[in-house]
């Protein structure tokens, strides 16, 4: 965890010999406070390119991404659906599947890492 850090950082691990912050997906698209617990899978990203320091981050997951087999016709995607931080909602079978924005969760730390930047000058 990191100290008075926004609730959407959830804090940092170490993957790769680097600092790579943990974003909660779930507290930026539906602004609720989650719980975290240490076995929760976690999803590490390449950088989107808002930053050329930061080279990765990470977001926890709902559950153990699986692949699926699916055909485009299968598929529908859900446009009332919009939530922050996620990029598109689909629907297949009776589930439906939020895919998160890299490139938005991105900025919501550049722009955290910014601010601290400048409390510090």
């Amino acid at each position: 965890p990191l100290r008075d850090a926004p609730t959407w950082l959830i804090g940092e691990i170490i993957w790769r010999e680097r600092a790579v912050p943990v974003i909660d997906v779930c507290q930026i698209a539906l602004e609720k406070p989650t719980q975290c617990t240490e076995d929760e899978p976690l999803i590490v990203f390449n950088s989107a390119g808002g930053s050329d320091h930061f080279k990765f981050f990470a977001v926890r997951a709902a559950r153990v991404p699986s692949l699926l087999r699916i055909i485009p016709s299968d598929v529908e995607a859900i446009d009332n659906l919009a939530l922050p931080g996620m990029k598109v909602a689909l629907r297949h079978a009776e589930n439906t599947y939020w895919l998160p924005d890299p490139v938005e969760l991105e900025q919501h730390w550049v722009k955290y890492v910014g601010l601290l930047t400048s409390r510090e000058a």
